[in-house]
């Protein structure tokens, strides 16, 4: 799942222009925050700039959270991340 300061319609313009362009839709979940309130709810607003930061988190079926990296680019090493979830959601069980 993602998580977007977009609206719905915004989403959903992506979504159709980017089948019209023969590019390959998101095959995840989005959750529409304009407002930013889940950003807030989970440390990922930037009070001074007023804005969203990016973040990628690692939450197990008890909803803690195992593993969480908020900055300029945290998801851009996804092999890693892939076996870094693998080995914390063993170690939690």
């Amino acid at each position: 799942m993602t998580i977007g300061i977009d609206d719905q319609n915004e989403v959903k313009a992506a979504w159709q222009a980017a089948q019209e362009n023969g590019v390959d839709p998101l095959h995840f979940e989005v959750l529409c925050d304009p407002k930013g309130a889940v950003f807030k709810a989970w440390g990922c607003w930037d009070e001074f700039e007023d804005e969203a930061l990016h973040g990628s988190y690692l939450v197990d079926e008890k909803g803690r959270i195992l593993w969480q990296d908020v900055s300029a680019r945290p998801f851009e090493a996804s092999a890693w991340l892939l076996e870094e979830s693998v080995r914390l959601l063993k170690e939690w069980r």
